[in-house]
């Protein structure tokens, strides 16, 4: 059931950016190796680009902190991205957009959500922590992410949406 309510509410984001390539730029903010940085989004499109890099959307880490307010009906929500070491943190890349959500069959107590608004009065539940063997830790790494959709204990959804941006700190 989950499943398709997420399905449904993929579609309800999508139709809040028929525009989305001429979108103005904008910052927002995520989570990169547990700390936050800025990324300065050029360009958004529901397109593939080629080679992409994926950023993560899950739910506020710190429900009353949101790294990133509502926006266009969607929201409040954090992103996490990869931070390469070989240059200090800062580039620019193509990254596609993915929900994590929490999987159906995953153990109770394995992973922590909240709901939040998918647009058109929808809402959609987002994974904002997962046990990846030591207790609940937030999925601030793409590590982590990965990890607990390795585990089985959220699914990452693609929701057809790339992004041109510069990761600042």
């Amino acid at each position: 059931m989950k499943r398709m309510a997420v399905v449904f509410s993929v579609a309800s984001i999508l139709a809040l950016i028929p525009g989305a390539a001429q979108a103005t730029p904008h910052n927002e903010h995520a989570w990169a190796n547990g700390s936050v940085r800025t990324l300065q989004i050029t360009h958004e499109s529901t397109g593939a680009h080629g080679k992409t890099t994926p950023e993560y959307v899950i739910a506020p880490v710190a429900a009353s902190a949101p790294l990133n307010e509502e926006e266009d009906g969607f929201g409040p929500y954090d992103l996490v991205v990869q931070v390469p070491q070989q240059n200090g943190g800062n580039y620019s890349s193509i990254f596609t957009v993915l929900l994590v959500v929490p999987d159906d069959a995953a153990p109770a107590g394995s992973v922590a959500w909240r709901t939040v608004n998918a647009g058109e009065g929808e809402t959609v539940p987002l994974a904002y922590a997962a046990d990846l063997g030591s207790g609940l830790q937030p999925l601030t790494s793409r590590a982590q992410v990965e990890r607990a959709a390795t585990l089985g204990f959220v699914d990452l959804v693609d929701i057809g949406i790339t992004e041109v941006c510069h990761v600042i700190h």
